[in-house]
């Protein structure tokens, strides 16, 4: 549950997924492995005891900070908590993954495990271009939370091209808001203009 091999295993799944064909099925379950262990990264370098599981009482909590469980029945193996709640401890605690990353997130793991676990195919027909931006956004959000950069991740040439989705994403998000903006003042003057006809 320490952080720098759950960073390391992280690298290693993107290094992966980008060697793959970028049309292929394979990029994107490479990228939601990396993903998980990004996220897990991001508790960790807050504390180990944020990955553990509370399910079987505090043995794996008092293990994250250090103590050895008295189990003389059986070698402990010490259980962390499901992608689901690392997600959801990573909403609580990092102001830039919000609860619309966390649910994309949740979409990338529960494909990933039908993928694995089903002999549904759910990455044979999905274009980058529905997950991709939005997964650069959630690693971008848990990597800057550790103290990391999206090139740290991807290396130069691909963060390039992260960077060139994330600031899409970040101009649509401006033009919702000004559009928002508009939409509230043309209706406040529209209410100021009935109370007050004069």
């Amino acid at each position: 549950m320490d952080y720098e091999p759950l960073w390391a295993k992280a690298s290693s799944y993107m290094e992966r997924a980008l060697l793959a064909e970028r049309d292929s099925d394979i990029f994107p379950v490479l990228g939601s492995l990396a993903l998980e262990f990004i996220a897990r990264a991001a508790l960790a370098s807050v504390h180990p005891a944020l990955l553990a599981a509370t399910r079987d009482g505090s043995v794996n909590l008092l293990y994250a900070f250090g103590f050895a469980p008295k189990m003389a029945q059986r070698p402990f193996v010490p259980k962390s908590v499901d992608i689901e709640e690392a997600f959801s401890r990573c909403e609580q605690i990092i102001p830039d993954f919000t609860k619309e990353l966390r649910t994309f997130c949740s979409g990338m793991t529960g494909r990933r495990n039908e993928e694995l676990h089903s002999g549904g195919l759910p990455f044979e027909h999905f274009p980058n271009s529905l997950w991709l931006p939005r997964f650069y956004e959630a690693c971008n959000s848990l990597l800057v939370f550790q103290k990391k950069t999206i090139n740290d991740l991807l290396g130069d040439e691909e963060a390039s091209a992260a960077g060139t989705m994330l600031r899409s994403i970040a101009d649509e998000a401006a033009k919702k808001v000004k559009g928002l903006i508009h939409a509230y003042l043309e209706a406040w003057k529209l209410r100021a203009k009935r109370n007050n006809p004069n």
